[in-house]
């Protein structure tokens, strides 16, 4: 199809495709000028941004798997495969999965076999458990197509999500609206709302977490499980989320410190503990191993936590992830640059919550910045990144509340049209992704 520019089924996927984005935009552009949330009520506004994001991430995804033109690559196959082994197999010993070509319905040609043989003849994958579960019930239902249109939603969640954060933080609906709008339809979230990786449903989670502690005087025993439940699920969809773990424990934490709810902090620990203690337990039963990083030390044949983080140390990521030419999040939405000249402007207005944002970001930007894979691989980039990308909405709308002078309106337009103009191309022609 690449070869072949004037295949049929190319083109009606790109004329779909190009369909949706001019009546999405028109829709968006309504929003932005006239405001028109302001004749909904809350609930009202919340349901109309998921169904609007939802049915643009849904038709545009199914769209693109019209053209025929991609497939799962990287390290999604083998997210597949898993879900695959649970529901055929009842296991995730992916020996006889590997040997009967199990993949190839989903992709067609010799998958690359990244495991673990044990010693009595079973293969695991290092890839974290937690993603193949939560996709098992789309696989079963629907295969790949299924399990994009699941990712399609959990998307259009998160971006319903950045719009509540803003909104509670700025008490701003229109400046939320038009962050959701800036950041809900360029890259990397709209890309990855059809790309099967843990980081899009770990920014849900770190979202809903955070937003929910800001409001810890509303929080009762019942959520406080519910988000301990929701933090302790985070190791087993990557264990790169202990970071997210111990950044959300330790808002948390403060939070309760603060408002004296000890209460609550144990209704939040238990299945935080629980969850984790099970995690590592499950590492040292696969990988004999009984340490955070498990599969990944044992694929990597190094001895300890310490040797895997020499080993695999690269500095060059600290910059990259943000201004490299073809990995870096600026390279792929420009508009996020005004997200950077926000940050000044949300820690002298929205100080406290915007600690934590920083917090959250931060740590995460070094322990992936040291790490040679910052690049994210075969995934469309930012990868490492899409897990705290929604928390920079708070930056931006920061900045878009301030005062314009006619050059700031020049630049927002000027970074917004190439941002929008990138992710169409990127969806236009998705193998160049």
């Amino acid at each position: 199809l690449v070869s072949d520019p004037l295949n049929p089924r190319r083109l009606i996927g790109i004329s779909l495709v190009i369909t949706v984005a001019v009546h999405a935009g028109i829709w968006l552009w309504t929003l932005w000028r006239h405001n028109s949330l302001e004749r909904f009520s809350a609930r009202g506004r919340h349901i109309l941004l998921f169904v609007t994001g939802c049915s643009v991430y849904t038709l545009l995804n199914a769209f693109v798997l019209v053209q025929g033109a991609v497939g799962p690559d990287g390290d999604e196959p083998h997210y597949l495969l898993i879900s695959h082994s649970m529901w055929h197999d009842g296991d995730i010993d992916l020996s006889n999965n590997f040997l009967q070509r199990d993949y190839w319905p989903f992709y067609p040609r010799e998958l690359p076999q990244r495991s673990i043989t044990t010693g009595d003849g079973h293969v695991y994958s290092p890839h974290g458990i937690g993603l193949p579960i939560l996709i098992l019930p789309a696989y079963v239902v629907g295969g790949y197509a299924g399990v994009v249109l699941l990712m399609s939603v959990l998307a259009a969640l998160l971006a319903l999500q950045l719009y509540q954060f803003v909104a509670y933080v700025t008490q701003d609906d229109r400046t939320a609206c038009r962050t959701w709008i800036l950041l809900g339809f360029s890259a990397p979230l709209l890309i990855y709302s059809s790309q099967i990786y843990p980081e899009l449903p770990a920014g849900l989670i770190s979202l809903i977490v955070l937003r929910h502690t800001l409001q810890i005087e509303r929080v009762g025993w019942f959520k406080s499980i519910l988000l301990g439940m929701l933090v302790g699920a985070l190791p087993w969809l990557n264990a790169r989320h202990f970071i997210l773990l111990g950044a959300l424990g330790i808002c948390f934490g403060y939070h309760i410190w603060r408002t004296k709810q000890y209460k609550l902090s144990v209704m939040y620990a238990i299945p935080v503990v629980c969850s984790v203690c099970g995690f590592l337990v499950y590492n040292d039963s696969i990988y004999q191993t009984a340490t955070p990083l498990g599969g990944y030390i044992t694929e990597g044949g190094v001895a300890s936590h310490l040797d895997f983080v020499t080993q695999y140390f690269d500095i060059r990521g600290i910059l990259g992830i943000w201004i490299d030419r073809n990995c870096g999040l600026l390279s792929v939405s420009p508009v996020y640059l005004l997200a950077l000249f926000g940050v000044p402007i949300a820690l002298r207005a929205y100080s406290r919550p915007f600690v934590w944002v920083l917090l959250i970001i931060g740590l995460t930007w070094i322990s992936i910045g040291f790490y040679w894979g910052w690049t994210g691989g075969h995934a469309p980039p930012p990868r490492f990144l899409v897990s705290v990308i929604a928390l920079l909405g708070l930056p931006l709308a920061a900045y878009l509340q301030q005062e314009s002078n006619r050059l700031q309106r020049m630049l927002l337009t000027g970074l917004a049209a190439m941002s929008y103009t990138i992710v169409m191309i990127l969806e236009i022609f998705p193998y160049t992704r």
